[in-house]
């Protein structure tokens, strides 16, 4: 997930529009609070102790960093997107890779944003916050599932909020709402990426009690690599023998068995 806010990375919604479990869908960039090169996957596990946020969120002050001019004295309401906001969720996304130096790395389209999320099936469900009548930020996240827990989570993937609007509450105020959905869902945890030299966000989640799972690594297939191993034509590099037992102790015929996917 990509998450830019303050001091750290928020999201947020209305817990009754959304539905169980839906299809996990595949990550571009991940979460970030700046730009940056390495990222660590972040899980906060004890979400039954979230509280409740209200539709209108007081401002509030926090210390921040790449923070815009100050907007005082005014409530943030956070409401789940519709179908109609798919431009404004398109702007976010767009305004998200440019603050992490990576403008032309977006491809999403409204008409793709409209098919993956409002249909009868979505992939993905997001929440929008405005101040003042304005858009002011968002947090896009959806469900995945632990097979060890045998009960779903959330992914959060993306969270974001303006520069003129950091300081006042409003990522703390998503991610309060995407915690308070994950609650009324059963869901047993949350989890996100944060990148590796975004030291305030470190410090806040590690604060909040999230756990860093900085044993496991990020693995993704994308364009021609899928479709090399959907066909039958991607190479087979299993290691030996004698450097799977080198490497990790265990023998090759561990590694065909399964996919080591964090539980």
């Amino acid at each position: 997930m990509r998450v830019v806010h303050s001091a750290a990375p928020w999201r947020a919604t209305s817990s009754s529009e959304h539905g169980s479990t839906s299809p996990m869908v595949e990550r571009e960039a991940r979460s970030r609070v700046w730009p940056a090169s390495h990222s660590r996957t972040i899980r906060a596990s004890q979400v039954a102790g979230a509280s409740e946020v209200s539709e209108v969120a007081r401002p509030e002050v926090t210390a921040s960093c790449e923070r815009g001019p100050r907007i005082k004295g005014m409530g943030t309401a956070i409401r789940t997107a519709t179908a109609a906001d798919v431009a404004q969720i398109l702007a976010f996304i767009r305004a998200l890779a440019e603050f992490e130096r990576a403008p032309d790395a977006v491809t999403a389209t409204e008409e793709g944003l409209l098919r993956d999320g409002f249909g009868p099936n979505p992939f993905f469900y997001c929440l929008i916050a405005e101040h003042d009548g304005q858009p002011a930020g968002f947090a896009f996240y959806f469900f995945d599932y632990s097979t060890w827990i045998g009960r779903p989570g959330i992914y959060l993937e993306d969270l974001f909020v303006h520069p003129e609007f950091r300081g006042l509450g409003i990522g703390k105020a998503l991610l309060k709402r995407v915690a308070s959905i994950a609650v009324e869902k059963g869901c047993r945890r949350m989890q996100w990426e944060v990148l590796d030299w975004n030291t305030p966000a470190i410090d806040f989640y590690r604060a909040m009690g999230a756990e860093f799972l900085d044993e496991w690594r990020n693995v993704r297939l994308s364009g021609e690599a899928i479709k090399r191993l959907a066909e039958g034509t991607a190479p087979d590099n299993f290691p030996s023998r004698q450097k799977a037992r080198q490497t990790t102790g265990q023998p090759a015929d561990d590694f065909e068995k399964g996919t080591g996917a964090a539980p």
